[in-house]
């Protein structure tokens, strides 16, 4: 799992529970006595009810945060005898960037 990244989290980057659950993120600046939890998160369980958790700055917490895996799709172009592969981020521009030996164009999805 990627550690929380708190300034990825306040653009708006989906937060996590270590049991992969949605974390939405309320605001960064609770005021509270003991300002060791400054994080207000919801906590979305498996039949979509939030429950409400506080976190530190660096994700710590009762319900410890982590940065969701974001899909990425790309398109690899296949040449016969080619060892080597380019992924391109569209199937427009491997189209683009294919040569007539092209044998096929596959779309790859994975996560980081």
């Amino acid at each position: 799992m990627k550690p929380f990244n708190l300034e990825a989290a306040k653009v708006g980057a989906q937060v996590i529970t270590r049991d992969k659950r949605k974390a939405r993120i309320v605001c960064f600046d609770r005021k509270i006595i003991l300002n060791d939890y400054p994080i207000l998160t919801l906590i979305t369980d498996k039949d979509g009810y939030e429950t409400c958790a506080s976190n530190r700055l660096d994700g710590s917490g009762p319900f410890p945060l982590f940065m969701a895996p974001v899909k990425v799709e790309r398109w690899i172009n296949v040449y016969p005898d080619d060892d080597e592969a380019c992924l391109h981020k569209s199937e427009k521009i491997a189209d683009e960037k294919a040569s007539e030996h092209r044998i096929a164009c596959i779309k790859i999805e994975y996560e980081v």
